[in-house]
């Protein structure tokens, strides 16, 4: 069974051989049926401007960055600001508003879409046109007195002019020989085979107005409901429904003129007989006979079997003569559309041709359809393309409704286009139909005959409705999604497919399905449409894929209102997202793995086969649930194989599934799933050459070969204060281009999106997203290092009085990987009285660098208290405490004042606060000493620091130091007592 599927394999692989191209072309369709018009539009403080030609011009960027390069765009010639756009008038847009905006408006949109990459593709009206001036059309009259409901050898059965074209007019007043008077209108089946079709009858003058749409005389008469008469009497201005018998019977209609009725001195006698409720039909007036109101005879002025004899008075008029176009361009009249006469007769005229290919049913359903085998219609048609080429600058074409004319026309454009220069990047036809071998018979006719330079450069392409019916199927009603290999004009075995995606354009929505029954084919999808855009966009074999608008930006909510105009749009579905975020990642896998690639194998085909052949093994869900299928890294832009695999099934997809080997695939190659989306993030080929795949239901992902896991780490360097930390993110794994988001209190590095600063130590994140959605966080702890104090401050003096000044002297640690500090601080000082600074007063400096500063101390300072003085600097960085001593007054005892020469005295100082240590002028220091005065002699006493004693001189008589502000205090010894101030004794020898 292995090597069995191993050569299924290879013959679909065959079979799907294709031209890869090295840019994929992805469009984007711009619009919606029911989207807002600017004649929708609002006005004042609170209205609204519709303009949709903005909406697009603003969204170029965003598409362009997405991975569109074509944006279709609405039918731009319109007839009126409220249009489709299907109704095309003057085709070279004048002055006037359309349902896009203005010419300058159009134009700037196409300019914009130009401008970020995006061609833009005009939605070109070739078929039909609307909303000419009234003109007699003889071809019409000839058409239906002659030959509706005949046959001809090129169209077949020749089906009826549609009664809502035209209009039937007698002349009277005037010159005219008829006037006022009763006309008797017989009505009838031409071929009599309409039998039940229904149709109002209406009449009219100029005089007094109204139409069939819009009748002053209400209300309507039903003779439906009625039994059938010979004769009804009808009123001018009013309906009156009736319906046409197909066997020969005649409705007659005795309208009665008076010379009230009309105007003297010329007017119109108005007939129209239109349909409704039913198929057009080939009634007309077989005759009308006149009977004047002066008591003249009688007399036939329409006998239809000789409409062109001199005394037939009925004229046949259309809304086809364009000669007077705002834009002054794109004239034509009656004669260049159908029916159109084809020779000459001895009675002048001729048959007509047909209403279209046989092939299009000959519906004229849109307007009055051009006649192009007519040269003045072929040139002035080739002439608007030339001109939406170059003055609209857009080139691409979308082709309406191919189906209703010669495809000999495409060819012949598309040859002079070619000729003079102007070669469109894609031309696509709307073929609106599921048979695919009409399809692929539209493209094959166009190339029939074509040039061989036009050929070779022009691809025609068609939109493969036969493709999106089987999605619809599948996503709506169930069916089996391999359908879309087997129905596609890609994959299809029976002969009507194409060999390469070249000649095609897929789609899953369009404007054109508004059924809101959502189980019908002409239905938008309403269930999963994501599923089905994964298989259009996952792969570069069946054509140009096509994005739907309300698909990617979401649907309007029912009944929303555009200016006084409220849209039921029950039609839509309701409850879908919008698929931006999904599409985007899918155009990003097909750009950055798919595009090029040479051929794909549709794993899960089995020939249609609901049970799929060993080593294959459906855990859970079926071949006929899912679409598995493998890409080639042969020509692809990644150089790695692909797998898809898309679950259509209510239940999760887990499946071993047999692969294509090739392109270096062997057991325990990885594949991994760039997308995210299934149970885990490889599947491995095992030794049975397959891979283990687990979806959610309704799911779908994309496994690339060798890819790696998205990752990140996140580096931070050290800094000192005040400094920036720099912040680097490294990515590995995932789909590029990342996009980074960094946590707060970072800045972002111009020019780098993955470095950013920190000016504060904490911990950061980085959070990194791929161009598939998968992200990916690290995070570091950002080290700032404060600069430290080498040691504590040195103090100009340790021994004080309040409110002095004091200079301190200090320097930051010098060792490697230290921090200097900053030459402006800041800097400041705190003075406590006790070491570990529980409370403190904090002093400002008078004068601060990074190596010293000035300080005057508080006046309060307790005298002989010792207190301690610390340097802070930055963010709490603080030096160790130095400590002074705030001076007191010293006293000196003496055992004894009186002695004789050598005798001992003992000398007892007090008021010098430890660590402090009293220092005497003999040079002895402590608070106690014994001296042996050989004379009188006066001796001093200092209370100093400990450093400043062990620094004295034995020999300075007072005691001075180099630090000011001592506490002293001096002993003399006279040779008999005497009083002495300032605690000082005499002592004789």
């Amino acid at each position: 069974m292995r090597n069995h599927l191993l050569s299924l394999c290879c013959l679909l692989a065959f079979a799907l051989q294709a031209v890869a191209q090295s840019t994929p072309q992805i469009m984007f369709q711009g619009w919606y049926w029911d989207y807002p018009k600017t004649g929708q539009s609002t006005t004042g403080p609170s209205g609204v401007s519709f303009n949709w030609s903005d909406t697009l011009r603003l969204k170029a960027p965003a598409l362009s960055q997405a991975g569109f390069t074509h944006v279709w765009y609405p039918p731009f010639a319109g007839n009126g600001n409220r249009s489709g756009g299907y109704d095309p008038r003057d085709l070279f847009v004048g002055p006037s508003q359309t349902s896009l905006g203005t010419l300058p408006e159009i134009k700037s949109m196409v300019n914009s879409l130009t401008a970020v990459g995006i061609t833009p593709v005009a939605d070109m009206v070739y078929n039909h046109r609307d909303a000419g001036d009234l003109e007699t059309n003889p071809a019409v009259k000839d058409y239906i007195t002659t030959f509706a409901s005949g046959n001809n050898p090129s169209c077949g059965f020749k089906r009826p002019f549609p009664s809502d074209r035209y209009r039937m007019v007698i002349p009277i007043g005037g010159s005219a020989a008829e006037g006022a008077g009763t006309y008797y209108i017989k009505m009838r089946s031409r071929g009599n085979i309409f039998n039940g079709a229904k149709y109002a009858f209406h009449a009219t003058t100029n005089k007094i107005g109204g139409s069939r749409w819009s009748p002053v005389v209400t209300p309507d008469v039903d003779l439906t409901t009625s039994a059938d008469v010979f004769q009804y009497s009808a009123q001018l201005g009013r309906n009156y429904l009736n319906r046409i018998d197909g066997n020969g019977d005649l409705d007659e209609f005795a309208v009665t003129v008076t010379t009230n009725d009309f105007n003297a001195a010329g007017d119109l006698l108005i007939i129209q007989a239109i349909n409704y409720d039913s198929e057009y039909s080939d009634h007309l007036p077989i005759d009308i006979f006149y009977v004047p109101a002066n008591g003249g005879g009688a007399y036939n002025v329409a006998d239809f079997t000789n409409p062109f004899g001199a005394g037939y008075k009925l004229q046949f008029q259309t809304y086809t003569n364009f000669g007077n176009m705002p834009s002054g361009r794109g004239a034509l009249d009656w004669n260049g559309f159908r029916p159109h006469f084809t020779s000459s007769s001895p009675a002048g005229w001729s048959q007509t041709t047909c209403l279209g290919p046989q092939w299009s049913m000959q519906s004229l359903d849109y307007f009055y359809d051009y006649d192009h085998n007519i040269p003045a219609t072929k040139d002035l048609l080739v002439d608007w393309t030339k001109w939406a080429f170059d003055d609209l600058g857009s080139k691409g074409l979308r082709v309406d409704a191919v189906k209703h004319f010669e495809p000999s026309f495409m060819r012949t454009m598309l040859e002079e286009m070619r000729a003079s220069g102007r070669t469109p990047n894609l031309v696509v036809g709307e073929w609106y139909g599921n048979n695919r071998a009409e399809l692929k018979g539209w493209v094959d006719a166009v190339y029939s005959g074509m040039n061989t330079d036009t050929r070779n450069n022009v691809q025609v392409r068609v939109f493969d409705f036969a493709l999106r019916d089987a999605l619809k199927q599948a996503l709506d009603n169930g069916a089996d999604p391999r359908n879309a290999y087997f129905n596609s004009l890609r994959f299809a075995t029976d002969g009507n497919s194409f060999g390469s995606g070249n000649n095609i354009v897929t789609f899953l929505n369009n404007h054109d399905f508004r059924s809101d029954n959502p189980t019908f084919g002409d239905a938008l999808v309403h269930n999963n449409p994501d599923l089905g855009y994964a298989w259009i966009l996952t792969n570069n074999q069946l054509g140009v894929p096509a994005v739907f608008y309300p698909d990617y930006y979401g649907y309007p909510a029912r009944n929303t209102t555009y200016g006084n105009d409220v849209i039921g749009f029950n039609y839509h579905p309701v409850g879908l997202p919008a698929l931006k975020p999904a599409i985007d990642k899918l155009i990003q896998v097909h750009k950055k793995y798919i595009t090029g690639s040479t051929s794909m194998d549709l794993l899960n085909h089995f020939g249609g086969s609901n049970t799929a052949p060993a080593p294959n093994n459906y855990i859970q869900s079926s071949p006929n649930k899912v679409l598995i299928y493998q890409l080639n890294a042969s020509g692809s832009v990644g150089g790695k194989e692909v797998l898809v695999a898309i679950n259509f099934d209510n239940q999760p997809l887990r499946v071993d599934h047999q692969i294509a080997v090739r392109n270096g695939i062997q057991t325990g190659t990885r594949f991994g799933d760039v997308l995210g989306r299934s149970a885990f993030p490889f599947a491995v080929v095992d030794g049975q050459n397959r891979v283990y795949m687990e979806l959610p239901a309704k799911s779908y992902s994309v496994w690339v070969q060798d890819a790696a896991p998205l990752s990140v780490t996140l580096a931070s360097t050290t800094v000192c204060a005040g400094e920036s930390n720099t912040l680097t993110a490294a990515v590995s794994g995932g789909t590029a281009p990342y996009q980074y988001q960094f946590s707060a209190g970072t800045v972002a590095v111009p020019g780098s999106s993955s470095i950013a600063t920190a000016s504060t130590a904490g911990v950061y994140s980085v959070t990194v997203t791929d161009a598939l959605g998968l992200s990916a966080t690290a995070t570091v702890s950002a080290t700032v290092l404060q600069p430290a104090f080498a040691a504590a401050p040195t103090l100009s003096q340790t021994l004080v009085s309040g409110g002095q000044s004091l200079t301190l002297s200090y320097m930051a640690n010098n060792a490697p990987g230290s921090c200097a500090f900053a030459a402006n601080g800041p800097f400041w000082a705190e003075i406590a009285s006790n070491s570990s600074f529980p409370t403190s007063t904090t002093l400002t400096p008078v004068t601060a660098d990074a190596t010293q500063m000035v300080v005057a101390l508080p006046a309060s300072l307790n005298a002989g208290e010792l207190y301690y003085l610390r340097v802070g600097y930055g963010q709490a960085v603080y030096s160790p405490a130095a400590s002074l001593v705030v001076s007191t007054t010293l006293t000196i005892v003496a055992n004894q004042t009186v002695v004789c020469p050598g005798g001992q005295v003992q000398l007892d100082a007090s008021g010098c606060p430890a660590p402090n240590v009293v220092v005497w002028s003999t040079g002895q220091s402590g608070p106690s000493i014994i001296v042996n005065p050989a004379t009188t002699t006066t001796i001093s006493a200092s209370c100093v620091s400990a450093t400043n004693a062990r620094m004295a001189s034995p020999n300075t008589a007072n005691g001075s130091l180099p630090t000011g502000n001592q506490g002293a205090a001096e002993q003399a010894f006279p040779k008999k007592p005497t009083a002495s101030p300032n605690n000082r004794q005499s002592q004789p020898k």
